[in-house]
């Protein structure tokens, strides 16, 4: 299997992160809601060329991305509805429409053009084994998705964005959250479960 790098973010004690997190975020909402706006804010800065960052530095380009990746908010607000995939506080995150346009806009600034391609499953397979990386959004509306990390206890989602970095017969290897965690394939066919691949192209399709 290739050696897939990924996007260091490095703490002010010395340790790294293994990519972007939105729970860094202050805003509660977004910390709900971000997960796409870190999936494609990390894959234009490996695009253009960046392998270390500061904390710092990357949280203002991660400010600046939800300028461009938005998402789908109610125009009021809401009282929060506990529900057993989390708290819903009126923001219905980053739709692939608004994550596909964004990275465009988004990429622009940093001389990266980069577009989103959907993709079956099955090619995603083959891009991960090529030592690519592709972004996967999780449909689950009944929570029965587990984001599992290498330590410590997994994560039930609802609807969230991934890299997917690679892959073996019984789970996809994801970035998630600044960790490195996997989810299994037979979550993936859950009930309810709707799982779309996108392929990061640069220089357009």
């Amino acid at each position: 299997m290739h050696s897939v790098r990924y996007l260091r973010i490095l703490r002010e004690n010395g340790d790294a992160a293994f990519g972007g997190s939105q729970m860094w975020i202050e805003d509660l909402v977004m910390q709900g809601a971000a997960c796409g706006i870190v999936a494609g804010l990390d894959r234009i800065l490996e695009t253009a060329g960046i392998e270390n960052i500061s904390m710092e530095d990357y949280m203002a380009k991660l400010a600046e991305a939800g300028r461009y990746i938005k998402p789908i908010m109610l125009p009021f607000k809401v009282k929060t509805i506990h529900t057993k995939i989390g708290d819903f506080m009126g923001c219905f995150g980053v739709s692939a429409g608004r994550l596909k346009r964004g990275i465009r806009k988004l990429g622009q600034l940093y001389g990266v053009d980069i577009r989103l391609k959907r993709i079956r499953l099955s090619r995603a397979d083959e891009i991960l084994i090529e030592g690519r990386k592709v972004i996967l959004l999780i449909k689950a509306p009944l929570g029965n998705v587990s984001v599992v990390p290498d330590k410590g206890l997994p994560t039930n989602v609802g609807f969230h964005w991934v890299t997917a970095y690679a892959q073996d017969e019984d789970s996809y290897k994801v970035q998630s959250w600044g960790r490195e965690h996997k989810i299994l394939r037979s979550d993936l066919k859950n009930t309810a479960v709707f799982v779309v691949a996108y392929e990061p192209v640069i220089g357009g399709f």
